[in-house]
């Protein structure tokens, strides 16, 4: 059934890509494939259905046809935005790739989302920009002492980061144990606080030892502890 606040969806006989015919097969002018109902290799009937999809390292979107070339076994792996622009537009001509709009490499509708061939450059100069982060307009934790602002209330400048990482390296090498350095610096867990001191103290010890460390025993605890034999 289509969704009333969508137009409906147009399907085409995929074209061939590079060489290879994928006569099995329809694409949809909203960005799906599927496989149409044919025999199998076996002569029993096939059911068509809406492919699977999964996503490209490059947030495009990617799936698996059987081509008609009985000596390629394995399916291949087809970028949607390809099979959509060859079976709507034309086959990719020599030196373009495709272009997305506004929608973003996963936005494979036909022809509303801006998708095209194009050249390299016109990709580049038509891929989305990322946003500017907002600017900090929060005090930072150790205000009043430290003037900056930060973007997220509650948190601390990277100038106070730098602070802590090396103020808890600092601790670390002097026996205290991780948690309880991480609980000084009002962290609950102990990863921030270490990965801090390795970055900005210098810190060389492993997590695990930070972890179960102790502190050596000074002062009257030293000599308790002399007086019950504990080590």
């Amino acid at each position: 059934m289509t969704d009333p606040g969508q137009r409906a969806e147009t399907w085409k006989p995929v074209e061939p890509i590079d060489g290879c015919s994928y006569s099995g097969y329809e694409a949809s002018d909203l960005g799906r494939a599927r496989s149409v109902d044919r025999a199998g290799r076996n002569g029993r009937p096939l059911q068509g259905r809406i492919l699977s999809t999964r996503p490209h390292e490059a947030g495009y979107v990617k799936t698996d046809m059987r081509c008609d070339t009985p000596a390629h076994k394995r399916p291949h792996t087809l970028l949607m935005h390809t099979v959509v622009l060859t079976t709507f537009d034309r086959p990719r001509p020599p030196g373009m790739e495709a272009c997305h709009g506004p929608g973003g490499p996963a936005d494979n509708r036909w022809p509303e989302s801006g998708l095209h061939w194009g050249t390299s450059a016109v990709n580049e100069r038509e891929k989305p920009q990322p946003s500017a982060p907002p600017d900090p307009t929060h005090p930072c934790r150790n205000a009043p002492a430290c003037p900056n602002l930060v973007i997220h209330q509650g948190r601390r400048c990277l100038d106070c980061v730098a602070v802590v990482g090396r103020e808890a390296a600092g601790m670390l090498r002097a026996g205290r144990p991780l948690q309880e350095v991480a609980e000084h610096f009002g962290y609950t867990g102990p990863d921030w606080v270490y990965s801090l001191a390795v970055k900005h103290g210098g810190y060389t010890r492993s997590k695990a030892e930070a972890r179960t460390q102790r502190a050596p025993l000074t002062g009257w605890r030293k000599r308790a502890a002399r007086m019950l034999g504990v080590q």
